[in-house]
């Protein structure tokens, strides 16, 4: 974990035991113990390989649990990420090991909630197996318009969970149910907000009208689905002027009313909040640059990755390539991310 925030986007495996070498006589001073030597580039390689990466998400999972759920309602995006450094060309493969990840909109933690081979299974099925894993859900999920079907919100509806979900055309005549709605009937509810960053302005406005299921498809009626939110966004950027329209629409089992929609409004901008996540993994941490081509080796690294963006995130600070700096050049900085209120 030292090695993997101190690797200043250089992350191999090979770095990595590179750096344990470096400080493994520090990190053993630190925690008390004797240690004659540091491990070898192949004995790392084989523990790589026969770790445990499910218990040890496990024991991540029950420490981050509790400090994302303070509040039972809090609001979750849901996203799968494929690991490009597992997928072997040479091979002629064109999908590798994916992992799935729950971000929380207000916190910005995330963890895993399972692992797939893209080559063999799906997003679809990882996603659906964690929501079956629960006898009553809590949380407020939003997810992307891949898994949108009758059968996943209406199981996420069943077990008292609220879902929040993108509607595209892979629900052809359901989307052409929402932009007959957006286009004939008055909104209820209306919201507009303004954002200017990063070289680009964005105004986004958003539109709120009731949904009755009885007007849809009966296999929609166990969804629940209640309230349609349209999302009209407008983006010019700064130095070029150029600006581009788009429209999305989303579907929730939450019933429409004016504190709701606000929420709703706001949760479907930080659903986006992953994908922010998914870029701090690639870009600070090199993550798609890690070659792995062993299953188990691709799973635990990504479990060590995923803490390790976590205690950066507990940082909030505003430039992170600096931190990430600090960490790899001052490395005693670093030691300060495993306090108890912030690690096991």
């Amino acid at each position: 974990m030292l090695c993997i925030l101190r690797s200043d986007k250089k992350l191999t495996v090979a770095y990595i035991h590179r750096s344990m070498c470096r400080s493994y006589k520090e990190v053993a001073q630190d925690l008390d113990i004797e240690v004659s030597s540091c491990i070898s580039y192949t004995q790392l390689q084989r523990i790589l390989k026969k770790v445990d990466y499910q218990g040890f998400n496990a024991i991540n999972e029950t420490f981050f649990h509790q400090y994302i759920y303070k509040d039972a309602l809090e609001w979750y995006a849901i996203d799968g990420k494929e690991l490009r450094g597992s997928i072997d060309d040479v091979a002629g493969e064109k999908r590798g090991q994916n992992v799935v990840s729950r971000t929380s909109h207000s916190t910005k933690q995330s963890s895993i909630v399972g692992w797939y081979n893209g080559s063999k299974d799906s997003e679809k099925t990882v996603v659906s197996h964690y929501f079956n894993s629960y006898d009553y859900l809590l949380g407020k999920y939003t997810l992307d318009a891949l898994h949108l079907s009758s059968e996943l919100p209406a199981l996420i509806a069943k077990k008292g969970g609220i879902y929040l979900m993108q509607v595209k055309a892979n629900q052809k005549l359901l989307l052409e149910d929402c932009k007959h709605i957006d286009d004939n009937l008055t909104t209820s509810y209306k919201k507009e907000a303004y954002q200017k960053a990063h070289g680009r302005e964005e105004i986004r406005i958003g539109f709120g009208y009731e949904m009755n299921t009885e007007s849809l498809p009966k296999r929609w009626k166990e969804t629940k689905v209640k309230t349609l939110i349209v999302v009209e966004r407008e983006r010019k950027i700064t130095k070029t002027q150029k600006k581009s329209k788009e429209k999305s629409y989303w579907v929730t089992n939450l019933p429409l009313n004016q504190i709701n929609f606000l929420e709703l409004f706001m949760a479907i901008r930080e659903h986006w909040t992953i994908e922010v996540h998914h870029n701090t993994r690639d870009k600070q941490m090199g993550e798609d640059n890690l070659i792995t081509r062993n299953e188990n080796q691709s799973r635990f690294i990504a479990v060590c990755i995923i803490l390790a963006t976590n205690l950066l995130e507990v940082q909030k600070v505003e430039n992170l390539t600096v931190l990430r700096e600090e960490l790899a050049y001052k490395e005693r900085n670093v030691y300060h991310l495993f306090e108890h209120k912030r690690f096991l």
